[in-house]
């Protein structure tokens, strides 16, 4: 399970990205939204919550929302 990544972990950016990933997947988009947008905040350095936003905004549709996540 990826909650069982610890946050000193290495793998602990990319275990949140899945873990939103598969939120997503279960039809819980805004929790996952909400999961990337953390991570953005926090890491404002990584380019992979901002990407793994826009995409995840994308397949649903929401292209002007997709645009602005690409954007930030």
């Amino acid at each position: 399970s990826y909650s069982m990544v610890k946050p000193e972990s290495i793998f602990y950016q990319r275990a949140l990205l899945r873990k939103a990933f598969i939120l997503d997947k279960q039809g819980n988009t805004e929790q996952a939204v909400s999961m990337l947008d953390q991570m953005a905040k926090q890491h404002p350095e990584m380019s992979e919550p901002f990407i793994a936003k826009g995409d995840l905004l994308r397949t649903k549709s929401r292209f002007k929302d997709a645009i602005d996540a690409y954007s930030d």
